[in-house]
């Protein structure tokens, strides 16, 4: 566990710190993030009786999201800096996919919660 947790928590903080907005990492900005997700994770360690719905939550949102909302989400952010909006047909797809993305992924973690 040890080695575990700052594996995956580095990443996710230095994201929430740039989604954030601020180039300049604070120090007391660092040390609020890095409490409130080794947090949620004690949190969820404690509160889980079943590795298997964590995992499958997990795997329901974190599938969806980097299978279909993440891609239309960067597509469409090229399509409006490449100025090409235009295309109504390319903007109603990635935007369909991006619907399809988030039904699928509640969809799986109504299902997961529902089996545990």
């Amino acid at each position: 566990m040890c080695f575990s947790i700052p594996l995956f928590s580095h990443p996710l903080r230095h994201m929430i710190l740039d989604l954030m907005g601020d180039s300049m990492h604070k120090y007391w900005k660092v040390a609020i993030v890095t409490i409130v997700i080794i947090s949620i994770d004690t949190i969820v360690a404690i509160v889980a009786k079943n590795l298997g719905t964590v995992l499958g939550i997990t795997g329901a949102i974190g599938s969806s999201t980097i299978m279909m909302i993440l891609p239309s989400i960067m597509y469409l952010r090229y399509l409006v800096k490449a100025k090409k909006t235009n295309n109504v047909l390319l903007v109603a797809l990635s935007l369909c996919i991006l619907i399809l993305g988030v039904v699928f992924g509640t969809l799986g973690t109504i299902a997961t919660i529902q089996q545990s």
